[in-house]
């Protein structure tokens, strides 16, 4: 049977996790399984892998409630350019103005 590719974005198999999960002295939360396996830290930022992530950990880490487990994923920023940077400060009004109208 193939191994089961858990994060796509990262090459994290299926084994590689439960691996880490047995490993693992107590709870795990999403972020320390993340800083052992690399799982959620692609280019995705978990987005794909996160559902299941956290499926596995509910299963090991019966103790920490869905708070405690760490977010689901991080939303990926989108670069700006500094023309865009540039072009969204000619529409905002002048600092100054900004400074009087608090006065």
């Amino acid at each position: 049977m193939e191994r089961v590719i858990v994060c796509r974005c990262e090459d994290v198999y299926l084994d590689d996790v439960e691996t880490s999960l047995a490993d693992a002295d107590g709870p795990v939360s999403a972020h320390e399984l993340k800083l052992q396996t690399r799982a959620g830290m692609g280019i995705c930022q978990g987005r794909t892998c996160g559902p299941l992530i956290h499926a596995l950990l509910r299963g090991h880490s019966e103790l920490l409630a869905d708070g405690q487990l760490g977010p689901g994923s991080n939303a990926p920023a989108r670069p700006m350019t500094l023309l865009d940077l540039a072009a969204s400060r000619n529409d905002a009004e002048p600092r100054s103005e900004c400074i009087e109208a608090n006065k």
